[in-house]
């Protein structure tokens, strides 16, 4: 291919980079600018494919790294260690009443629950993560 398709293709992917905000589309924009680079360095068609190929998969992998771990609590969550009165338990998931309003939540260790009290530890997604309270726990 000649670089002018390949930087034609880097700018497509980086619009819509723009209009998406998704760093994957950026990752395959360097991509198709590293085949326009072989292209301009004269490289065979083969060769320019095996190095847009292989730069979009450096780059996904390197994203893919980057990721924060999912149930890993904001460090500025104001939720968490609040304590919430379970109004069910079925095994290890419970419905909690916080906040004037019902939440699902389970145990943040996947064991069953019991008892009428929780403290929240952490969160994944809308599921709060708690840990059952002992009666002589502290409120």
């Amino acid at each position: 291919m000649t670089p002018g398709i390949w930087l034609s293709l880097a700018l497509a992917a980086l619009i819509g980079e723009f209009l998406t905000g998704t760093f994957y589309l950026l990752v395959f924009a360097a991509a198709f600018a590293c085949g326009a680079v072989l292209a301009f360095a004269g490289a065979s068609l083969i060769v320019q494919l095996i190095g847009a190929s292989a730069a979009a998969l450096l780059g996904v992998l390197v994203l893919l790294k980057r990721r924060k771990p999912r149930h890993a609590p904001a460090a500025d969550d104001l939720d968490i260690g609040e304590r919430v009165e379970v109004v069910n338990w079925q095994e290890s998931y419970a419905t909690v009443r916080y906040r004037g309003a019902l939440w699902q939540a389970r145990t943040a260790d996947g064991g069953p629950g019991d008892g009428p009290y929780a403290r929240i530890v952490g969160r994944d997604g809308n599921l709060l993560l708690i840990r059952p309270q002992t009666p002589e726990s502290k409120p």
